[in-house]
């Protein structure tokens, strides 16, 4: 985890001050306000948004969230480029299921939304709410949520009591930094390849490569253009360090038995290559997969293609597959 010398510090990696680590962790902490929370922002790896971390939470298999140690707090993070009213409405302005709220947090630069979930109305177990932040271009979202797992674990006076100052005080230390660089952004979330001529861009935890350059946002998500997604670069291994070697051989097993796949080797990575697929009812859509496998964990990488761009594409599949390095320290 990088840490600077200003005390900032990142989910999910090594860090001299904050070390979050994966893995159920059991016993209850009764967190409450303020002295509950870390003294340093807290950025998501390869992302933006960043707040106050509870000193108490963890990660169990993706870097973007957090949950308390009996799982009754939950803190999860997503982040987006903007594509339109249309498109922002989702979470922009949510539904009648949300209303909304004074937010606690002001960002020179950006507007700020604090939304609170209707549906559990004054239930002492169950509550949720969300800040959403913007700009002219990208939006980022930090969602809270409360429960008791059906009553299976308790807490005096409810679990909204015990946890309402500490989600206050976490939304109200939301911070954004300036998106890094693609290789700067990659390497928090473990993970480097060469994109030279690909035109890489991340969006949340996702990063898109293409041939072309692109000029709008839409072209950036590359919903209408041929382009290769490696998607959920946040995800985990979910079994204990110690065994994740042998879960991640046991998966390369199973699907090596995928019928037509075939094995492929990198530099870093040995990979999985399934056939191309057709999109049924869509003309000239085609889709191809290779799936990379390091020693503790693996990263799918999708091609989405008609068939003039089929070649050009192809070959960046094989240069980013190629090139494809999967951290071992996570």
């Amino acid at each position: 985890m990088a840490c600077d010398d200003g005390g900032i510090d990142v989910i999910g990696r090594p860090s001299r001050r904050v070390v979050l680590q994966g893995g159920l962790l059991f016993g209850v902490v009764a967190w409450g306000g303020r002295e509950a929370m870390s003294d340093d922002t807290t950025f998501v790896p390869g992302g933006r948004i960043g707040f106050k971390k509870p000193k108490d939470a963890h990660v169990v298999n993706n870097s973007w969230t957090l949950l308390s140690a009996d799982h009754t707090l939950r803190v999860d993070v997503r982040e987006t480029i903007r594509l339109g009213a249309y498109n922002d409405a989702y979470v922009w302005d949510k539904d009648e299921r949300s209303s909304r709220v004074e937010p606690e947090v002001l960002l020179a630069g950006f507007e700020v939304r604090r939304f609170r979930d209707l549906r559990y109305g004054a239930d002492a177990n169950y509550a949720a709410e969300a800040v959403v932040v913007r700009d002219a271009t990208w939006m980022g979202e930090v969602d809270i949520s409360i429960g008791d797992h059906g009553g299976l674990i308790k807490h005096p006076g409810g679990q909204v009591a015990r946890w309402s100052p500490l989600m206050a005080n976490l939304l109200a230390s939301i911070q954004v930094r300036p998106q890094l660089p693609v290789a700067a952004a990659l390497a928090e979330l473990g993970v480097s390849l060469d994109t030279s001529g690909l035109h890489p861009r991340l969006i949340g935890n996702k990063l898109i490569l293409s041939v072309y350059t692109p000029t709008t946002a839409i072209e950036s998500w590359a919903s209408n253009r041929s382009h290769i997604m490696l998607d959920n670069l946040s995800l985990l291994p979910f079994a204990p360090v110690k065994d994740q070697q042998a879960a991640n051989a046991e998966i390369f097993a199973a699907s090596r038995e995928i019928k037509g796949s075939s094995v492929i080797q990198g530099r870093h990575c040995i990979g999985l290559v399934f056939p191309e697929q057709a999109l049924e009812g869509v003309p000239d859509l085609f889709f191809s997969r290779i799936t990379a496998f390091g020693r503790r964990r693996s990263q799918g990488l999708v091609a989405s293609y008609n068939a003039a761009d089929r070649k050009p594409i192809l070959r960046a599949l094989e240069q980013a597959f190629q090139s494809l390095s999967l951290s071992e320290e996570l």
